[in-house]
């Protein structure tokens, strides 16, 4: 069975953060007959790659790394981030960081099934 885990990934371009869905497990039963694995659950290998969806940098989860801060380190770089973009009258992307945060700081599972 295929499990997956959603992760907060730090860009290292840029440096800002994002959440991503990565393959913590995986396994296969057999090949088929042109070689490709028979995975139990979803074929992981697509959660291998992420995105930044602030300079569009592409690399494997790997490349990208997490983010090395305490709980109110963490709220008050959020807290920033907010007032950064309420400056520039983001109103849209105000939103989405209320959403990054409540689901940053939460403590919940987000399980995914393939």
């Amino acid at each position: 069975m295929t499990a997956l885990e959603v992760r907060v990934l730090v860009c290292s371009t840029c440096n800002h953060w994002f959440r991503a869905v990565v393959p913590i497990s995986f396994g296969f039963e057999r090949y088929d007959e042109v070689g490709c694995p028979q995975y139990w659950g979803a074929n992981p290998r697509p959660y291998f790659a992420a995105i930044c969806p602030y300079c569009n940098m592409v690399g494997t989860v790997f490349q990208f790394g997490r983010p090395d801060l305490d709980q109110e380190e963490l709220e008050h770089a959020i807290q920033d981030t907010r007032i950064k973009m309420a400056q520039q009258g983001c109103q849209a992307l105000i939103h989405l960081a209320e959403k990054f945060e409540r689901e940053l700081t939460s403590d919940a599972e987000f399980p995914i099934t393939g």
